[in-house]
């Protein structure tokens, strides 16, 4: 059984590598949500913190960063949402999410409890929000995964939502490079000496996701040939699966103080191989089956 939560605890260490006085802000903002610098200042002191405590101004060096800080802002795990001229408060981004991982189960994030009670907005089915985080939760192990086997260091790489489109760029619904080069997996197990799981257990149990969630919901509506060098045939999103597909786009701007409106085309790309079984290798079939069998299942209860 893949131990998810120990894959990204250790994934995620390794690949974004902060101090744990960077930890300390982020944390308090995954727990509770956007803060002040005041109420991170009290969060960050004595009594709560004993060792190298800091109040209001060493939260700030860490968040603008300094000749001895690595800033939390200028590097993207945290942004300012100005309230108004006197007060600011600060949010946790994409990477913040991914970064604090180490310290705090995916589940108990503010942001990511926002989420999905935001995507209960699309559906009142608890199995297809069940399934939906899940799908979430393992797209996210598998990045991380997937740059710590390559050794790639994200610790102040920026644009990493421009970096997780590259995964999806041309299937917007999946990591299609598992469709396009169904061989796309480590024959080796070099990281499995260290404990943390095998890799291509967790792209099958993404995949398998990815097959419930197609299995139980309008992923898309037919439509015209879009004009383009690829020849994509332009597709409207459901408005569920617009958000689960693509909950990198949304997931830091649900907060209530930052209800950002992101201008998307209703148009969605996608491969002829993700939807034409004759595509796939039999592992993806046999994938797609326990995946048929876990919906069946489900709806007899």
């Amino acid at each position: 059984m893949i131990s998810v939560d120990d894959i990204l605890q250790v994934t995620s260490g390794e690949v974004f590598g902060l101090r744990n006085t960077h930890y300390r802000i982020l944390r308090n903002i995954a727990k509770h949500g956007s803060l002040s610098l005041t109420e991170l200042g009290k969060m960050t002191s004595a009594p709560d913190y004993t060792y190298h405590p800091y109040k209001r101004w060493g939260v700030r060096s860490r968040l603008d960063g300094s000749n001895k800080y690595l800033g939390l802002i200028p590097n993207q795990y945290v942004y300012p949402i100005p309230i108004n001229k006197k007060e600011t408060r600060y949010a946790l981004t994409l990477k913040g999410l991914c970064a604090i991982l180490p310290k705090m189960k995916f589940e108990k994030i503010f942001i990511v409890k926002e989420y999905k009670k935001f995507l209960r907005e699309f559906t009142k089915d608890e199995n297809l929000i069940k399934w939906s985080m899940g799908f979430i939760k393992f797209e996210i192990a598998l990045i991380l995964f997937h740059n710590y086997i390559k050794g790639l260091n994200l610790t102040k790489f920026k644009q990493l939502k421009k970096y997780w489109e590259e995964f999806k760029k041309y299937d917007q619904r999946t990591i299609d490079v598992f469709f396009i080069y169904p061989d796309f997996l480590y024959p080796y197990d070099e990281f499995k000496k260290r404990g943390i799981g095998n890799y291509n257990e967790v792209v099958k149990e993404y995949l398998k996701l990815f097959f419930i969630l197609d299995l139980t919901t309008t992923t898309i509506k037919w439509g015209k040939l879009r004009d383009s060098k690829l020849g994509f045939p332009d597709y409207k999103h459901d408005s569920l699966r617009k958000h689960v597909d693509m909950w990198y786009l949304f997931i830091d701007f649900i907060l209530p103080q930052q209800k950002v409106a992101i201008e998307l085309n209703d148009g969605i790309q996608s491969l002829a191989q993700s939807f034409n079984q004759d595509w796939w290798n039999t592992e993806q079939k046999a994938l797609r089956k326990e995946a048929k069998n876990i919906v069946k299942n489900t709806l007899k209860k």
